[in-house]
């Protein structure tokens, strides 16, 4: 073999090895889109879950509506919004009983794929945040290790009601023993 024959197959070869990316290239790469996508679902389940949370608002402001007109009437009224979302459900869907998947399980049922759940509020919750005396800072103690009298405990003055989701005793099937 020639010696620019030679120089020409390495040159060959190190043209064609340029393209090529290392094994960590590719790795980061593969974790970057995957990161991307990670992220994607996450804003769409949130966006899902603050959509569904706007429409509970909104029935919700309709219903106390119609039980203040209730109330300024003389008429019968539901006492709350949970009970007016029932009734609501039972004339769209004519449901019978309702339990949270959770108690469908316990009671030997399961929630058939695909079926949607029906959204009520949940029991208000109150946000309680921890945090340490003056003391304790000044001592440099952290929150794990700090005793019941270095911690300061404080509840929002807000309640916050989730979002409880309840399936009709139609969307599940009994589970073979």
């Amino acid at each position: 073999m020639t010696n620019t024959s030679v120089k020409a197959k390495v040159q060959a070869v190190k043209n064609s090895v340029k393209g090529l990316k290392t094994a960590s290239e590719i790795v980061a790469q593969v974790k970057e889109e995957i990161s991307e996508k990670v992220a994607q679902v996450k804003t769409d389940r949130q966006q899902a879950a603050q959509d569904k949370r706007e429409w509970l608002r909104g029935i919700s402001a309709e219903f106390q509506a119609q039980q203040k007109i209730m109330e300024m009437t003389g008429a019968d009224y539901i006492p709350s919004i949970n009970e007016m979302l029932r009734a609501y459900y039972e004339k769209q869907n004519n449901i019978t009983e309702l339990n949270t998947f959770d108690q469908w399980k316990e009671k030997g049922y399961q929630v058939k794929r695909g079926e949607k759940a029906y959204l009520f509020w949940g029991k208000p919750k109150r946000k309680e945040t921890k945090s340490l005396t003056d003391d304790a800072v000044k001592a440099g103690v952290t929150i794990e290790d700090a005793t019941e009298e270095q911690i300061i405990t404080t509840k929002s003055d807000k309640d916050f009601y989730p979002i409880c989701y309840l399936f009709d005793i139609s969307q599940c099937r009994q589970i073979q023993a």
